[in-house]
């Protein structure tokens, strides 16, 4: 409802103004700290009672790009995936805060953190799609380069779905490290919060009542 769009239009002000306050240097003083109380706006947002998880993510379709990260790559699993969500962040963060700087203007694809973080971990279109939401365009397979001019609300408003991608990440790791001893799988996991409008506890419970009873 709209108190769910309030708090979410809220949080999404408080982030843009912690990473904008890093670069004014007008307030240098009071250094941001950690983005602790973001983090855990961010995690009671994604678990805010009778919310339809469909809302949760607008820009990134968070849960299919998860399932099928960890359907198809080997190498691909939820902590992974929290790294590669927090380098596409960083992207996003480090275009909107320097739009006007050269080299945030094309990313390399092949450079070691980008392929260590992001390629191993997300599927191509999956990665095409995310940073195109973002103004960049694939060039020659071995770099992106922005369209034009930054959109830069746009820009916000991915990194901060970015963001919340790594605070959901979290949520899932936290769940799975609870019922892992039942068996079940990370992506049983991701199935689970897909559908499922409960806190972490809640459905760490919930996993837990349904292995109980199989057992």
């Amino acid at each position: 409802g709209p108190m769910d769009t309030k708090f979410k239009d809220d949080l999404f002000r408080k982030y843009v103004q912690f990473h904008e306050s890093k670069v004014d240097t007008t307030t240098s003083r009071q250094r941001p700290g950690s983005d602790e109380c973001l983090r855990v706006a961010a995690s009671t947002l994604l678990s805010l009672h009778k919310v339809d998880p469909f809302y949760r993510f607008r820009l990134i379709q968070f849960y299919e790009v998860v399932e099928s990260s960890l359907r198809s790559l080997s190498s691909s699993s939820l902590r992974a995936l929290h790294g590669a969500f927090s380098m596409l962040e960083t992207v996003g963060i480090n275009l909107f805060l320097y739009p006007w700087k050269k080299e945030f203007r094309s990313i390399k694809t092949y450079t070691g953190p980008f392929v260590y973080y992001v390629k191993s971990t997300l599927l191509e279109e999956d990665i095409r799609a995310i940073l195109s939401c973002m103004g960049y365009t694939p060039e020659l397979g071995t770099a992106y380069k922005l369209r034009e001019l930054v959109e830069t609300l746009q820009v916000k408003m991915v990194s901060f779905e970015l963001f919340l991608a790594k605070v959901e990440c979290e949520q899932m790791l936290e769940i799975h490290s609870q019922v892992k001893d039942k068996g079940y799988s990370e992506l049983d996991i991701v199935s689970e919060r897909k559908s499922s409008a409960e806190d972490v506890r809640g459905c760490s419970d919930a996993l837990r009542r349904r292995a109980e009873g199989r057992e």
